[in-house]
């Protein structure tokens, strides 16, 4: 293997670590969703919420955290991004306790 063809080869290996390293220290909320469920919240998101530990919202309906009136606009968001259609959208978070917090 050429000098060059390993250096691409290493940098490949290391993508899912740089990729994490950048989500985790993102300065936006950033949540892996499936079917409606988390399975991944980074720290921004939670400190959005008013979480602390993203272990609190793995597992969790998506939709718990998104005020009454913008649900539905999630749920047809969803199944847009299934579709391909659009990946980013402003929408009310609810943060623990009564307090509300706007979206990008």
């Amino acid at each position: 293997m050429k000098s060059d063809q390993k250096k691409v080869a290493g940098e490949i290996s290391l993508s899912p670590n740089i990729f994490r390293f950048a989500v985790e220290q993102a300065a936006t909320g950033i949540v892996i969703i499936k079917e409606g469920v988390v399975l991944y919240a980074n720290p921004e998101a939670c400190r959005i919420a008013g979480y602390d530990n993203p272990d609190e919202v793995k597992g969790t309906d998506v939709l718990g955290y998104i005020v009454k009136e913008d649900q539905e606009i999630v749920k047809s968001f969803i199944l847009d991004v299934r579709e391909s259609k659009k990946i980013c959208f402003p929408v009310v978070f609810l943060k623990r306790g009564p307090e509300r917090r706007t979206g990008p």
